[in-house]
């Protein structure tokens, strides 16, 4: 059999006259959609209460942190002998840096994407519904790099940040106001992955107001890495906050000139 070439409006852009489409055979049945979105909520959040039950009891009785840190740091010992201890007490340290950077990075190409297809600037290069899916999957991702940028910074001595300080804006002993502007970003980035999954319920008119949530987020990600990051004094972190702000500012007025108040088309 050959393919299904039967094509249908994509629900973020139904009732507008830029009309994205996709393939049958990439649709189905809003009944599937549904049980499979409130599957993968389910599985999202046991894992969630496993994470954070898992971090609190090992917190309350520091069995898990000293079992792996003990771990840890005899497997570095063994590969790097005497410099193995002071590896391993700067692992959470540095991964907490890395993950940090990666996940700003991923904010910025969101926005900047999300930006660029509804200026139509990558349309002669690849479909607007492959944008789309990769647009989901970057969010998906600023997600998965901030909880191990969290999970960094719990375990590392100096931060000393809790499960609980880190899942409440400006409770960190550690530059409070910054770290703060950080965790209000995480909010902000699990509404606009939910938004995804929700747009054939809440419309899109109420998708379109929530995602230009993602242009203070990636404001208070930038300010968040400035104020806070431990890299914010080197020459090549400061070039990547100077040229990622520079390309997000160019997008958003160009996109904002040449469509100061345009509405949504209606039938």
């Amino acid at each position: 059999m050959g393919h299904n070439k039967i094509i249908h409006e994509n629900p973020l852009f139904k009732n507008r006259k830029r009309v994205l489409v996709v393939p049958e055979a990439r649709r189905s049945p809003a009944t599937r959609n549904f049980r499979l979105w409130m599957l993968n909520l389910t599985l999202a959040i046991i894992i969630l209460f496993a994470f954070v039950f898992g971090i609190n009891a090992g917190t309350q009785s520091n069995i898990m942190s000293n079992f792996i840190g003990q771990r840890w740091s005899e497997l570095m010992q063994e590969q790097f002998n005497t410099q193995g201890a002071v590896l391993a007490e700067k692992t959470p340290w540095i991964m907490a840096r890395v993950t940090g950077i990666v996940d700003y990075i991923l904010v910025f190409a969101s926005v900047a994407l999300g930006l660029m297809v509804s200026m139509r600037l990558t349309d002669r290069f690849i479909h607007r519904s492959n944008l789309t899916y990769v647009h989901k999957i970057i969010s998906l991702l600023v997600l998965v790099f901030t909880v191990l940028h969290v999970v960094g910074l719990m375990f590392d001595n100096y931060m000393n940040i809790s499960l609980l300080q880190s899942l409440t804006p400006f409770s960190t002993e550690y530059r409070p106001i910054w770290t703060g502007l950080g965790t209000i970003s995480l909010y902000m980035m699990i509404s606009l992955v939910f938004s995804f999954y929700l747009v054939n319920r809440i419309g899109f008119k109420a998708w379109r107001i929530i995602h230009y949530i993602s242009f203070a987020a990636f404001v208070l990600t930038l300010v968040h890495g400035i104020t806070a990051g431990s890299d914010t004094n080197t020459p090549w972190m400061q070039a990547i906050y100077l040229a990622t702000g520079f390309i997000v500012a160019t997008l958003t007025g160009t996109r904002f000139m040449a469509h100061p108040n345009k509405l949504p088309a209606r039938n």
